[in-house]
């Protein structure tokens, strides 16, 4: 069985869809914490063993950065560039890199940016580019369908 490291996420950040997705976490190797609030964070540190630290802004970055000589110093920080932002949260940056890396763990794409990739084999899913855990997507069942959800986003 796989052991994971103990990972701690800040939760000052402006995506509405991160912090739907991030109260949804459930995992016992994952909390999540106000960076501003410095007591609760280094009590969740110091209790939980965190190894890695992931603040999904710049206001945690610099928090944490301050923070570094209270707390300990094998902590790693994990902070994502702007363009590491802009990929998780545009679908069409992240297929597009997807494309580029990992093809084999995408399911098959059809349309990319209004460009035709291939034939669609229905029925199929509809992802909008802004959203997350599933939410306004729609199954294409034919033709009909899909010629009423391109009218519908033009």
């Amino acid at each position: 069985m796989a052991e994971y490291k103990n990972v701690l996420i800040g939760k000052n950040i402006s995506f509405n869809d991160w912090k739907i997705s991030l109260n949804k976490i459930n995992e016992p190797n994952i909390d999540i914490c106000d960076f501003s609030d410095f007591k609760n964070l280094k009590e969740i540190v110091l209790s939980k063993n965190i190894t890695y630290i992931i603040p999904l802004s710049e206001i945690d970055y610099k928090l944490i950065k301050s923070y570094m000589e209270l707390l300990d110093n094998k902590l790693k920080i994990l902070y994502p560039t702007e363009e590491t932002f802009n990929l998780l949260n545009n679908k069409n940056l992240f297929t597009d890199f997807m494309l580029q890396y990992f093809t084999e763990y995408i399911p098959e794409i059809y349309y990319l940016n209004n460009i035709k990739l291939k034939n669609i084999t229905y029925p199929s899913i509809y992802k909008p580019t802004y959203s997350t855990n599933g939410s306004n997507m729609i199954i294409i069942y034919d033709d009909s369908d899909f010629i009423k959800l391109k009218n519908h986003n033009n």
